[in-house]
């Protein structure tokens, strides 16, 4: 089966349809044949499958998966769904980096108070001390 938008019914298969609202997709049956020559043959690109749309006499593509278009000449870049371990991967490092820059945090803090109160303890020193 092939669908065609309504459209692009002009190959006397059905006129546009002049009613308001969606127009819908129109499914019809379609004789056809495997490309004959060698010429057709290499009509798709990457192993796609050369038919020949009797009806219409015109040759279409079947794409293997990946691609499509026309002639098969685009790559499908299809989003796939992670998989249950690659999941646990990213969930794994993400806690492993959350609780690395915790600690990073919390060293630096713990530094910058020592060094701080070294600071000020050193400026108040200097303040008591009488010359002579």
């Amino acid at each position: 089966m092939l669908i065609w938008p309504s459209a692009l019914s002009d190959h006397g298969a059905g006129g546009v349809s002049n009613e308001p609202g969606p127009q819908r997709p129109r499914v019809e049956r379609s004789a056809m044949e495997s490309c004959g020559s060698a010429a057709q043959q290499n009509y798709c690109f990457n192993r796609g499958q050369c038919m020949l749309l009797v009806d219409f006499n015109e040759y279409h593509c079947k794409c293997e998966e990946g691609y499509y278009g026309p002639r098969c000449a685009h790559l499908d870049l299809v989003f796939q769904p992670m998989g249950e371990e690659q999941l646990a991967l990213v969930v794994v490092c993400v806690v492993l980096l959350i609780i690395g820059l915790s600690g990073v945090f919390y060293f630096f803090f713990k530094w910058y108070k020592r060094n701080r109160s070294t600071r000020s303890q050193k400026s108040q020193g200097y303040m008591g001390v009488e010359s002579a």
